[in-house]
């Protein structure tokens, strides 16, 4: 039989509930607090918790049947699960009236749900951005619905998950969590468990597995690339065969250039994972002049999972000086058909700047000089096109030309912006130039799609040399492409 009730969230970490939970999952009390009001102290005031026991959780339950059952002292197979709710001050949401509230997605926050474990507690989870007390952010955002007290929520946010340092640690947990991303986003991508990324690791450690040591980069990249992944290992501090290696600033500049893809990277350290999937919003008074756009070495502002700290937390990292968490290399799980990583479309950037200055002087196409920032990402052309065609302010003889040029699956971008009005907020979203580029290939030459600037717009045609040129009579507006990152300006939908 399923126990439920709704309770405040002050009510959450009462020793009442606190005994109740203990009584159910037979852990300390004194873990149970911790990691409950590590979340609390986190996550908005004004919300409703829904309790419900016994829930399965997949990835704690398979962990259950390869690992923990086989111990001497019983230990319980099911989970217990708390949801979030807002709370309408209206009409506050209880047991009276959860079956007859309207569009009750538009209340729904997410879940975190609770193990029977002794390390940590917090299985995966899952939670909207809107429930955190700071989301200044942007982030990679997916779907997923859940079924709640009989009635199927979606909710849109990224998963988490603590390790319980037997049957899975941090690399496990990202893999985890990278899989479940992709595999609600994506129909190419499943989700996975713990015993399959074991059973894939098998023939490439020759000792027992459980309980877990956790995995060398080598073996999260191994099982990424398994699962169908075109992976990438960028290291700026240990050499190693088959690596990308790079100076830390051209080694934070690439992992820039992912994030604002919109790309889940594994960051490492000496001897933790954790996720990047996302950065600090950029678009404010005292965060203008410290865009991750730029090139001065100061503190980039990430948005991380890491299992051992609260969800959706902004990590400072200080290239030049030492932090709470060293990045010494990063995993990337590009989609297998990008063959072009950051340095490459950084390179063919260049390139193509110098060959559009010589094929097409009448251009005058902004040049490469410190008066401009650059912003680089890669995304789908899928989205790129959406994102022209949806653009006001670009007039339909433009619209035609690049919608119907044809394109590859995946693109790489450059936005050219420049500095005056980089650093004016209300202008902040204006484009003077975008270099687009194939992402589909390897090198560093010149893969120009179309480069446009406010009166031109430059096609290249299938042959190597051959351009062509379009003049507009009215100057072009181009606005930022935002959609690789959601947040409010995507009313936090993926």
């Amino acid at each position: 039989m399923i126990t439920t009730r709704f309770l405040d969230k002050s009510d959450l970490v009462s020793e009442e509930i606190i005994d109740s939970i203990y009584k159910i999952l037979s852990i300390k009390k004194e873990m149970i607090k911790i990691e409950l009001t590590t979340i609390m102290n986190v996550i908005r005031d004004d919300i409703v918790c829904f309790m419900e026991y016994p829930y399965v959780e997949k990835i704690y339950r398979d962990s259950y049947y390869s690992f923990f059952s086989k111990k001497h002292n019983p230990c319980h197979r099911d989970s217990l699960r708390i949801s979030f709710f807002i709370n309408d001050n209206d009409r506050p949401i209880n047991a009276d009236n959860y079956f007859t509230i309207k569009n009750l997605d538009n209340y729904f926050l997410g879940y975190i749900s609770l193990r029977p474990t002794t390390y940590r507690i917090i299985g995966s989870s899952f939670l909207h951005p809107l429930i955190m007390k700071n989301h200044d952010f942007v982030c990679c955002l997916c779907r997923k619905t859940v079924l709640v007290n009989g009635l199927k929520l979606t909710v849109y946010g990224f998963p988490y998950c603590a390790q319980d340092n037997e049957s899975i640690t941090c690399a496990e947990v990202s893999i985890l969590n990278i899989m479940e991303y992709f595999g609600h986003k994506y129909p190419e991508y499943s989700t996975i468990l713990p015993s399959q990324i074991a059973k894939m690791l098998s023939k490439q450690i020759f000792e027992r597995q459980l309980p877990s040591k956790g995995m060398m980069a080598h073996h999260i990249s191994y099982v990424l690339k398994k699962l169908g992944f075109g992976v990438i290992i960028h290291s700026c501090e240990n050499e190693q065969d088959d690596v990308v290696m790079y100076k830390n600033d051209d080694f934070i500049e690439s992992l820039l250039i992912y994030i604002e893809s919109g790309i889940p990277v594994v960051l490492l350290s000496e001897d933790h994972a954790i996720l990047a999937i996302g950065r600090k919003k950029i678009f404010d008074n005292h965060n203008k002049k410290n865009g991750v756009f730029k090139k001065e070495k100061n503190i980039r502002h990430l948005l991380v999972m890491n299992d051992n700290r609260p969800p959706y937390e902004l990590m400072d990292y200080d290239v030049k000086k030492n932090s709470e968490f060293k990045i010494v290399s990063f995993i990337v799980p590009l989609y297998s058909k990008v063959n072009m990583n950051a340095y490459g479309l950084k390179a063919s950037f260049n390139a193509t700047l110098k060959i559009l200055q010589e094929e097409a002087k009448d251009v005058q196409f902004v040049r490469a000089n410190k008066n401009y920032v650059y912003r680089y990402f890669f995304t789908s052309s899928k989205s790129y096109k959406d994102y022209i065609a949806k653009s006001q302010d670009l007039p339909y003889e433009f619209k035609v030309l690049a919608l119907n040029k044809s394109m590859p699956k995946f693109i790489g971008v450059v936005e050219i912006i420049n500095k005056t009005s980089f650093n004016m907020v209300d202008t902040v979203n204006k484009v003077d130039g975008i270099v687009v580029l194939d992402a589909t290939e390897s090198g560093v030459y010149n893969y120009l799609i179309f480069a446009t600037n406010l009166e031109y717009l430059i096609i290249r045609s299938t042959q190597v040399s051959d351009y062509k040129i379009f003049k507009f009579n009215d100057k072009l507006m181009f606005h930022m492409f935002k959609n690789n990152l959601k947040g409010e300006h995507t009313q936090w939908k993926g």
